[in-house]
This record gives C-alpha cells, structure tokens and sequence, in this order.
C-alpha cells in the first residue's frame, strides 16, 4: 500500500488532484478532509522537536500533553465530529497506542506550566492558595505544600528520547490510519493535506511509501476568490503589497524540487493541458492510463476552467491585477488568449 497526498499553499487547487484520483480503480480515497495532524500546531512535528531534538524533564512531558489534547480536538470537539467521523472512532485509540509506544514513565508532578494550562483565574487562585499556607507555616508553623490546589494527582511523563524509536512509532500510527481509511485493500491510498509544501524532506521520515503532490496556482486567482468569492480571512487582501509578499514568501519556504517522491502541479495545467499533465500524474504515482475508469465524473476541466481568469469579470481589480502581474511575473500562468468574459459564470465558481 502507497499513500499519496496532496497539497498546497491555500486555495491553489489541491483538491483537484483528489478528485482526479478519486477516477482510479486501485486508489482508495475515503474522504477529502484535511488530516493535518503531522504538521499542524502541537502535532508529530512538533512534538519529535520536545523530544528528540531538544529533551528537557519538564517541556517533554508537557509537549506530550499538549499534543494529545490537540488530537482530542482534531477527533471532535464536545458533539462535532471530525477526525472521528472519517477514521470511524478509531483515530484517538490509535494516539494512545502510539503514546504508550514512546512513554518510558508515567508519574504524578506538576509544574507552574500545568498551572497556566488551566487559565487565569485558576493561575489567581493557586498563588492565593500559595500564599496563605506560606503565612500559616511562618506564624503557626504548619507544614509547606509544595504543589499546588487541584493538581495532586497531576500526570508528568519521561519519554523516549531516541530517534528510531519515535519514528518507528510514527510510520505505525500513519500505516494504522492509512489502513482505516483503505477499506477496499487498494494499491494507493489518499489523504489530503498530511504534509504541508514545506520541509517536506522532515516530513517524508513519518510516512512510508509516501507520494507528494504540490499544487500551486495563479495569484491573481488566488486574489479574486478570497476577496469576492471565499471571503476568507487567511490571504491579506486588503492591501495589494501585502499579498505578494504573503504570496512570495508563503512560495519561498517550499525548496522541493530535488525530492525524489514529489511533483510540483500548476492547477491550471490540469486543465488547459488536460492530457500531458494527468499522464505526468499517472507516470509519477505509477498508475496505468487504462486503471483511469471514471474519466471527468470527479474532476471536469471544462467545468473547473471557470475558475480561472476571474480579473475579466472583477474589473474592479484592474490597479491590483497590474501590480500582481508587475511583483509577482514569475508565478503569473500564460493562459491562452481566447478567454471571453461570457465565459464565466460567477455563479459556478468554487
């Protein structure tokens, strides 16, 4: 079983090769939610960073702690399902198992971090509680509590400090997820957004027979759709200088071209050359054009290209296309001259 992911730098299109995957016969793909849990804040990569690379009695415990209370909410949150709903409650059994792999020691401890973990009135509260019992030892001697109120039985853990073990433990959780969502046994298996386009190299350690797909898009599209379309709050669009140097810099942390198992995607190749880009995929994951049995039911390049040109009917967008084009040439896609504004519906878009 390989696992392929695909990904991107916000809104370039990424979910366009997992629809076209989705057309494959042996390539599993459950879901198209992002699974982030390698790369996200309080993740795998972060964690390997507390305990491997940079050990300490306190920070390592608590980088544990921290990481499985952000996979308790990348599961769910109170009754929204997330993780949990795709890896069918079985996403948070495979965390402990993989926790339990790395945990050398468990024992009750707790330090002021644990403290600030539980907000500022709690904070408030345990100093107070602090206080009082160093005046109670100074005037009638009573005895000094070291730890503070509501953190008696406080978990502290020692873990592995070693690189291999950690790792090992890593491609076993990543193959256990793997399988969960390959309910059909295929040669391939998708996950979307499991390693970000950046420092892939750190991130191909975690994962075997990993295949990665970046997909990167026109900024002038990229402008047009959060600012009339998403109306998102991700990409600076505000103020035009800030956008390309949020977009130049966002591209400048992705130095992957001499990675073996990736292949750098223009999103709009996928549909302005349809055939050699999709052939490209295929030689690259190692399909055959035969296994491709549901041509255009997932991924239709004549629909998809609607989403492409959007600055001929945002005129408004003129001065900012212009500077765009000016800061940015080196991203901006030579789209053939024969788009017509009666081309696009608005309402079609993505």
């Amino acid at each position: 079983m390989e696992i392929i992911t695909t990904t991107g730098f916000y809104g370039t299109g990424s979910s366009a090769i997992t629809d076209l995957l989705k057309e494959y016969e042996p390539v599993s793909c459950k879901s198209d939610y992002e699974l982030r849990f390698l790369f996200d804040p309080d993740g795998i990569s972060d964690l390997e960073y507390n305990l491997i690379e940079n050990p300490n009695r306190h920070n390592s415990s608590h980088a544990l702690k921290r990481f499985h209370r952000n996979m308790s909410r990348l599961d769910h949150i109170w009754f929204v399902q997330r993780y949990s709903k795709y890896f069918e409650n079985k996403f948070m059994p495979a965390v402990e198992r993989f926790m339990e792999s790395i945990v050398e020691m468990e024992y009750c401890a707790s330090w002021h971090y644990d403290v600030y973990e539980r907000g500022n009135f709690f904070f408030i509260l345990t100093r107070t509680y602090s206080k009082l019992k160093s005046i109670m030892h100074r005037i009638f001697h009573t005895k000094m509590d070291g730890r503070s109120i509501g953190l008696k039985n406080e978990k502290a853990y020692l873990t592995t400090t070693k690189e291999d073990v950690f790792l090992r433990a890593t491609r076993e959780l990543v193959d256990e997820l793997a399988r969960e969502l390959n309910v059909d046994n295929k040669s391939f298996v998708m996950f979307d957004q499991l390693v970000p386009p950046s420092n892939v190299k750190r991130y191909n350690r975690y994962v075997n027979n990993l295949k990665v797909i970046i997909v990167d898009r026109d900024p002038r599209d990229i402008y047009i759709l959060e600012r009339e379309v998403w109306r998102g709050t991700v990409v600076p669009t505000d103020n035009i200088e800030s956008f390309c140097r949020w977009y130049a810099w966002t591209r400048s942390t992705a130095n992957n071209n001499d990675i073996q198992n990736v292949l750098n995607i223009q999103f709009e190749d996928l549909l302005y050359n349809y055939s050699e880009t999709v052939s490209k995929i295929e030689e690259f994951i190692g399909l055959q054009k035969e296994q491709h049995t549901r041509i255009n039911d997932y991924l239709n390049p004549e629909k998809s290209i609607k989403n492409t040109q959007l600055w001929k009917v945002y005129k408004q967008y003129d001065e900012e296309m212009r500077y765009i084009s000016e800061h940015l040439p080196q991203f901006c896609y030579g789209f053939p001259d024969n788009r017509k504004i009666g081309d696009i519906n608005v309402k079609e878009l993505f």
